[in-house]
C-alpha cells in the first residue's frame, strides 16, 4: 500500500488519464505505482516512455527482459 493516495477519473490530470488507459490496456488494470505517479504528469510521461523503450529493447531477448521485469517486480514486492 502506498503512502501518498493516487489520483483517479477526474481528479488526475489529462494526460495521465491517457496513460492509465493505456496501462490498463496492457496490463488489465492500472497499477498503483501509475495511481500514484499521476500527481507528477511528467513522473508519468518519462515511466510511460521507459516502459515504451524497454518492451522495445532489442539488446536482449523478449524472454530474458520478462525474467528480469518479473524479478524485479518480486524484490520489489510489486503485486504483478
Amino acid at each position: 500500500m502506498a503512502r501518498i493516495e493516487g489520483l483517479e477519473g477526474k481528479q488526475a490530470p489529462l494526460v495521465t488519464r491517457v496513460l492509465a488507459r493505456v496501462a490498463k490496456r496492457k496490463w488489465g488494470r492500472v497499477t498503483e505505482m501509475m495511481k500514484v505517479t499521476t500527481h507528477v504528469p511528467k513522473v508519468a510521461a518519462g515511466w510511460a516512455v521507459f516502459e515504451m523503450l524497454f518492451d522495445r529493447s532489442t539488446f536482449a531477448e523478449r524472454k530474458l527482459r520478462k525474467l528480469a521485469a518479473t524479478k524485479t517486480a518480486m524484490q520489489i514486492g510489486c503485486g504483478a
